[in-house]
C-alpha cells in the first residue's frame, strides 16, 4: 500500500489522494480496496495485474483466483486455467483395466469397420441400380470415415 501511496503523491501531488487511491495505467483512479480483488475496475486491468493473489487469462483478460486453478472447473475461456504449465496431465482412465478395455473395444471397432467396408465395396461392384450403388457408396465411405 505504500507503494501506491507514494506514486500518487508524485503523480498528483495532493494530499487527499495519498491515503485511497490507486493511480491505474489508464489515468484513472480507483479506490486501494478494489486493488486485487479479481475485478477490472480501471478498465485496463492494472489494478489487478501484478497481485499475488490471482491468474491473468491471457486471451480472455479475465482474472482467475489461484485457488481456481487446475481444479478440473474451467475458468479462462481458453481452458488455460486447467491446462496450463502448472497443472498437472490428468489421466482419463483410473486404472490399466479401462485402458486396456478401451484400446479392446477400439480394436474391435476399427475391424467391424474393415470387415463393413470389404462388404460394401464388394457390394457396390455388384450393384446393378443406381439407387443400389449410392447407398453402398455411402456405406463405405461411413465406414471409411470412422478410421
Amino acid at each position: 500500500k505504500q507503494w501506491y501511496q507514494r506514486r500518487v503523491r508524485v503523480r498528483y501531488g495532493h494530499q487527499r489522494y495519498v491515503q485511497d487511491i490507486f493511480p491505474c495505467g489508464n489515468g484513472h483512479c480507483v479506490d486501494t480496496s478494489k486493488v486485487c480483488d479479481l475485478v477490472d475496475h480501471c478498465g485496463d486491468g492494472s489494478d489487478e495485474l501484478g497481485c499475488a493473489n490471482n491468474f491473468h487469462c491471457a486471451e480472455s483478460g479475465e482474472f482467475v483466483a489461484l485457488s481456481s486453478l487446475c481444479d478440473g472447473k474451467v475458468d479462462c475461456l481458453s481452458y488455460e486455467d486447467e491446462c496450463g504449465v502448472g497443472c498437472p496431465k490428468k489421466n482419463l482412465f483410473g486404472s490399466p483395466s479401462l485402458v486396456y478395455a478401451a484400446w479392446i473395444i477400439g480394436c474391435l471397432a476399427t475391424l467391424s469397420n474393415v470387415f463393413s467396408c470389404g462388404v460394401n465395396m464388394t457390394k457396390l461392384v455388384k450393384s446393378r441400380t443406381l439407387e443400389s450403388a449410392v447407398n453402398r457408396t455411402l456405406l463405405v465411405l461411413v465406414s471409411f470415415g470412422d478410421f
